[in-house]
Order: structure tokens, then sequence, then C-alpha cells
């Protein structure tokens, strides 16, 4: 009789934790994976009405007035700002000339190079230059637990940006969000949701009324799919800056010291610095000397 009773109190338990897990998963799944988050102040002043998930991704909006550094504020790579200047502002400001045909604005502009060479910096002057909005994506953005939910955060990504007309998706690491899929090293679900990124890619058309185009930025070219390489036909190589181009960084990074500086000594000093070694060189410069605080005897 007692192990009868054993066994009924057994069973009562196993199926009371069933029903126990069974409610919570329950309770967690009613709420929702993404609630969507407050709308940036200049959207919900323009009246846009978003989702949940393109709320969740546009926190990663910045409009364009809010954007610090044009083309001005980029030292050096004078080729690349000339070319992005025809390739990509210019179908922004005139778009009845890039209406279809041969003369359609790239879909695409893949930017590859060391890190700390400018790359997210020249995306961001894009945007400013071409007065668009600047979505710039992490890939902590398009990931969620929830079965389906980074799906839907990639299609938001699309749908936002139609809403927002003029619009430049950074990637920035591209390899990250966008590499090479063929290998058996990538999950299923990995590789369907490049999958549908490259479908929704395709599917938008620059018009007159909406011009998007994808910026991406990688230190690892080779680690991208061809299907993404593909889509981004104008390339730039951000190299590491030569004298004369550290001599117009130093003279951005110093334009507003009070010290004078010889700008061409340091520049021919600086072998093999990038951008953003300069600018640290420049803020370690003005670190004070720690025997100024010292306290006399």
């Amino acid at each position: 009789m007692s192990q009868a009773k054993n066994f009924a109190v057994q069973v009562l338990l196993y199926t009371c934790g069933g029903l126990a897990i069974t409610y919570l998963a329950n309770k967690m799944l009613s709420r929702g994976p993404i609630r969507g988050r407050k709308l940036p102040a200049f959207l919900k002043n323009k009246g846009f009405r978003l989702t949940k998930h393109e709320s969740e991704i546009a926190s990663s909006i910045v409009e364009p007035n809010s954007i610090a550094c044009g083309f001005s504020e980029v030292g050096g790579l004078e080729h690349a700002k000339r070319e992005l200047n025809t390739a990509l502002c210019l179908p922004f400001h005139h778009p009845e000339f890039f209406s279809g045909g041969l003369r359609q604005a790239p879909k695409g502009v893949l930017l590859y190079g060391p890190p700390g060479t400018g790359k997210t910096l020249l995306a961001k002057a894009i945007a400013k230059e071409s007065r668009a909005y600047f979505l710039n994506l992490q890939i902590d953005k398009l990931t969620n637990c929830y079965m389906g939910e980074s799906e839907k955060l990639i299609s938001a990504v699309f749908s936002l940006a139609r809403k927002l007309k003029k619009c430049i998706i950074f990637l920035d690491e591209i390899d990250c969000i966008l590499g090479k899929t063929r290998s058996g090293t990538h999950h299923e679900v990995y590789k369907r949701q490049v999958s549908l990124f490259l479908s929704l890619w395709d599917g938008f058309q620059s018009s007159d009324d909406e011009q998007i185009i994808v910026v991406g930025a990688t230190n690892f070219p080779s680690n991208l799919d061809h299907a993404v390489i593909r889509r981004m036909p104008i390339r730039f190589h951000v190299k590491v800056p030569d004298e004369k181009a550290r001599v117009h960084i130093l003279s951005i990074i110093l334009r507003n010291e009070k010290h004078k500086v010889d700008i061409a000594t340091l520049a021919s000093k600086t072998i093999q610095y990038t951008g953003a070694d300069l600018k640290e060189l420049a803020q370690g410069c003005h670190v004070p000397a720690s025997g100024i605080y010292r306290k006399q005897p």
C-alpha cells in the first residue's frame, strides 16, 4: 500500500511540474518577445506610425541634421569622396536623372580596409551630404532568441526604410551579418535570415519618392558571401593614409587648438598611423603630466 501511495505522489508531482512549466512558458510568450521601444522625438514629431519591430529598429536612426561630419570632415580619401558624391549623393539630390534603365542608382556600396581608417565616418558623411536618414545597424539589432523574431526584425529594416523615403542602411562589420553561408558551419536559421535579407534587398527599387542604399563596412571582405558582393557594385578600399592624407587629417583634428603644432613634421613621423590612431595621439597629448597636480611641499 505504501508503494502505491509513493507512486501516486510521484505521478502527481510530475504532472504538477509539467503544468507549471507549461503555464510559465505560455505566460512568457503571451507578453510578446518584442514590445517596441519609444520612438525618437524627430520621428514622433513627423507623425510616423511604426510597428513594434520597426520601433525596435528606429532607435538606431540618426536624422541628417544631427550628423556632425560631412565630406569636409573626412581627411584624405579624396578619390573615394569624389566618386561617392557622384554615385550616391547625386541620385539623392536629383532622382529624376536616375529613374531607370542603365541610369539606376546603385543599391549597395562596400567600404573595406583596416580598422580605424574612417569607413564609418565616410558612411555618415554620405548620409549627411545626401540629406538622408542614417540607419546604423549592429548585429545585435537583428538577432532575437525567439523563433521567427529575427526574420521580423530584418523585414522591419526595409519597411522602415521605405517609410523614411530617403535612407542609408549602414551595416558595420557586414561580414558578421551577411557572411558566407555555403559552408556547413552555419546553422540553417542563419542561412534563412541571410536569404531573407538578400531577397528584401532585391525587392526595393529606388524612385523619385524612395532612395534607399545599403552601405557595408568590413575589415575582412573575403568573408562576405559572393551574393552580397554582387549586390554592391561600388567598392572602395579604404587604405591606411599616406603622408599627404595624414597632414589633412591632423589639420582637421588640430584646427581648434590654441598651441601651434608642426603638422608636417608630425605627419612624417607617424607612418602607418590610421585616422583613429592620429586622433588618439592628439587626445593623449592633452593628458597633463601628473607632476602638475602634485602639491608643493
